[in-house]
């Protein structure tokens, strides 16, 4: 009979047979009262001094109060981060013992006493119960061939973390009488990895034109990845520019072999191989490779442009027009005006039309040009703010005096600008009608200035509205505009 506060313990007597005899019970204790027996049926064989042998059996059953469990799981902790994940499984068959210090107080040595052993069950789950008070320790054994145990104590979470040591037994623990059950010695296992201790060393740098394409990415031959054994696994990262936050590292989908094929860059990028060996978590990260992408129109590099036309118009506008290149991120357009090819000012944006399968077009009309020689160009900035040129084209405007007046936009909804492109040797002045003959405004354009009026009509009714300037000889030139 076995009280809960402690093992139980039975004697064998032998009723027949010459002495002297020897016993030896299921629990390997040789004398004839074992004092160290679990719950359960045991058994234990008498052999007497001729060798005869007879076998008996003795069931040992719980009585009285007290005692405490000792147990919880083991688990196949998959991701090796020591902890129990909801979807890590538990590890079926495993044997697990408890064992007591023997008289000398220490684990480890001949005379510790096996109190009980078990094996876990079809969830991982195992329990010791009615465990007397003193110190003991679980030993765990019989894991998987290619298995080891997970580091122990990693998280913060007595109840979720292992706590096996490498060899598979925990650290003292401590009954005491009236404690309550502890449900939390556990203990994880993973495949072992052998990693890497090198990443290897990555070839080579290079500088290639925008929407160019560049050399394969490789590892060089004479510094591969070093150490460990088993299968290597590649992951190749690049560096992304998110938002406004600061560029961080990214997997680049698919690519998880030895070297890496890029397609066309139109920014300078940066890319990394991360390697480690089969069955491993933790990667190592070689060198960082720099393509170095020079934007289009630079030294060395053909233009973004495939067209660029500036034109004449008859009304003393000029239009620009232009076609690039697909496009495979969104650009922005700056359309640029000089008179002296030297200091440039802004005559629109466009955004670009990111267009990646097909030319993109665009055009936008300048309708302030000055008199005699223009330059044009377009500046292109990318998302990361790389700016190309265009090249400059040039335009000779000889404005004649009817054609020196520029009013726009027409149709017009909200301002009516209007502005004199040629300087005049008399005073004139500029008029806005309604159809109907009413004078709505007057503006005078002084001798020898360039002036530029903007004539608020967003209250006027929708129509066509007459612009006539009258010069200081007397003669006039009026112009339609519709207001919508």
């Amino acid at each position: 009979m076995r009280a809960c506060a402690g093992p139980g313990s039975a004697t064998a007597a032998a009723a027949a047979g010459t002495p002297p005899f020897t016993y030896l019970w299921d629990n390997t204790e040789t004398t004839a009262t074992a004092t160290n027996l679990s719950q359960g049926i045991h058994t234990v064989t008498v052999t007497d001094a001729n060798g005869c042998t007879a076998t008996g059996t003795v069931s040992i059953q719980i009585s009285g109060g007290g005692g405490v469990t000792i147990g919880d799981f083991v688990w196949h902790d998959m991701d090796q981060d020591g902890f129990q994940s909801p979807s890590e499984k538990g590890v079926p068959g495993i044997t697990v013992k408890l064992t007591e210090a023997g008289q000398d107080s220490i684990f480890g040595t001949p005379d510790d006493i096996l109190v009980a052993t078990v094996l876990t069950d079809s969830t991982g789950k195992y329990g010791f119960a009615c465990v007397a008070p003193g110190r003991y320790i679980v030993q765990f054994s019989g894991i998987p061939t290619g298995y080891e145990f997970t580091a122990k104590n990693v998280v913060n979470n007595t109840c979720k973390d292992s706590d096996a040591n490498p060899n598979g037994s925990t650290a003292p623990i401590i009954i005491t009488a009236g404690q309550s059950d502890n449900l939390c010695v556990d203990a994880g296992i993973h495949i072992i990895c052998e990693n890497v201790t090198k990443a290897g060393i990555l070839c080579c740098n290079q500088t290639i034109c925008e929407g160019e394409t560049p050399n394969l990415l490789y590892g060089n031959p004479l510094f591969p990845p070093q150490g460990g054994s088993g299968k290597l696994e590649y992951l190749w990262m690049q560096l992304i520019q998110s938002n406004q936050g600061p560029p961080t590292w990214a997997p680049i989908p698919g690519a998880t072999n030895s070297s890496y094929q890029p397609g066309p860059l139109f920014e300078t990028a940066y890319f990394l191989r991360c390697v480690r060996r089969e069955n491993c978590l933790n990667f190592l990260e070689s060198n960082m490779l720099t393509i170095t992408v020079k934007p289009a129109g630079t030294p060395g590099c053909p233009s973004f442009f495939s067209v660029f036309n500036a034109t004449p118009m008859s009304n003393a506008a000029v239009k620009l027009e232009w076609r690039t290149l697909p496009e495979m991120t969104r650009y922005w357009y700056i359309a640029e005006r000089s008179m002296d090819n030297q200091t440039w000012s802004s005559i629109g944006e466009i955004p670009g039309h990111e267009n990646a399968s097909e030319p993109n077009e665009y055009s936008l009309m300048d309708r302030m040009p000055g008199n005699g020689m223009n330059y044009y160009r377009v500046r292109r900035i990318s998302p990361a703010g790389v700016v190309s040129m265009s090249d400059v084209r040039e335009i000779m405007l000889d404005i004649s005096r009817d054609e020196s007046l520029a009013v726009y936009p027409n149709p017009v909804a909200q301002v009516l600008h209007i502005r004199n492109l040629i300087a005049y040797e008399a005073d004139a002045q500029v008029q806005l009608f309604a159809a109907n003959g009413v004078l709505l405004h007057t503006l005078k354009i002084p001798v020898g200035s360039l002036e530029h009026f903007a004539v608020p009509v967003a209250d006027l009714l929708p129509g066509i509205y007459l612009v006539r300037i009258r010069f200081g000889d007397g003669q006039s030139k009026t112009l339609k505009v519709s207001k919508f």
